[in-house]
């Protein structure tokens, strides 16, 4: 009885594998591979040019707040020539503010610049990467093929030499 549950048993797990060998398709795999790592390529340099994008406005913001500190040291060169000294003092604090702000502004942006420049060459390695795989897959199709060729004309040259054939009569 219980080797006869044993080849019930092996039966089936001879169909699962039968049947998961026909679900396999490492070239089909291989494409479905590649295409979804070209979409989150993709959507990586989407995310990446959008940063850029705060990273223009960051400039942006640096050039008014260049402008702003400017503005402050001519009120306070106009209120030194009138003579004002408590104008003079309140326009330099402003002044020294806004050289604060520009200053975390500047830093902030070289953080961001080194950050894009890593972000990019990780896509371009990320892309360089899909190419060799896009390779490497069009070889597999090459070799699949070029075995399905040979298994044909292995049982072609059979079929034409054996006993039974077309040409062996």
């Amino acid at each position: 009885m219980a080797s006869f549950l044993k080849a019930i048993a092996n039966w089936f797990r001879g169909k699962r594998d039968k049947a998961a060998e026909a679900m396999s398709d490492p070239i089909r795999d291989g494409k479905f591979a590649i295409e979804d790592s070209e979409a989150r390529i993709k959507e990586f340099q989407e995310k990446v040019a959008k940063f850029m994008a705060v990273q223009k406005g960051l400039e942006r913001e640096i050039s008014s707040r260049e402008k702003e500190v400017e503005k402050w040291n001519n009120i306070a060169a106009k209120a030194a020539k009138a003579g004002n000294r408590e104008d003079v003092v309140q326009a330099i604090e402003a002044k020294q503010r806004a050289e604060a702000v520009l200053a975390e502004k500047h830093k902030q942006h070289a953080r961001n610049e080194e950050i894009i420049k890593q972000l990019r060459h990780q896509v371009q390695s990320a892309i360089a990467k899909i190419a060799k795989a896009r390779s490497n897959h069009a070889q597999l199709v090459a070799r699949h093929e070029g075995a399905k060729v040979r298994k044909e004309l292995a049982q072609a040259s059979t079929e034409f030499g054996g006993s039974g054939g077309p040409l062996s009569e």
